[in-house]
């Protein structure tokens, strides 16, 4: 299962969208709080996540994860394009760090990389 979060419902679609072509389980959430609220955590084999978002940012919701003990692989999609913000999310536990817009090929590899290493 792959999770998605973003607060841009057409990035989340298209996002999903494709994974799904690909043959990946996708569920999609438009909030940080949403995911952590949902009951499928264990569930989850790769998040993909917006850093930008209201209430709770990229950032907030991968600390939380850690604290919850959630090890599965993070790959965060962001317009921020600052070195520093790039290296704070890898620092902290990132698999990767992709900016927008990516390319689909980019995504995929990333996801599949950070899936293989899980295992």
């Amino acid at each position: 299962m792959i999770a998605l979060v973003d607060d841009d419902n057409a990035v989340l679609e298209a996002t999903a969208s494709l994974l799904r072509s690909l043959g990946y389980t996708v569920q999609t959430f438009e909030t940080g709080r949403a995911f952590l609220d949902w009951g499928g955590l264990s569930k989850t084999s790769c998040l993909i996540a917006d850093v930008m978002m209201p209430e709770i940012d990229g950032y907030e919701l991968q600390r939380l994860l850690i604290t919850r003990g959630c090890r599965f692989p993070v790959i965060f999609l962001t317009a921020v394009t600052e070195a520093s913000a790039r290296m704070r999310l890898l620092n902290s536990g990132a698999h990767s760090v992709l900016a927008k817009p990516c390319s689909q090929q980019n995504l995929v590899d990333c996801i599949e990389s950070a899936i293989d290493r899980r295992h």
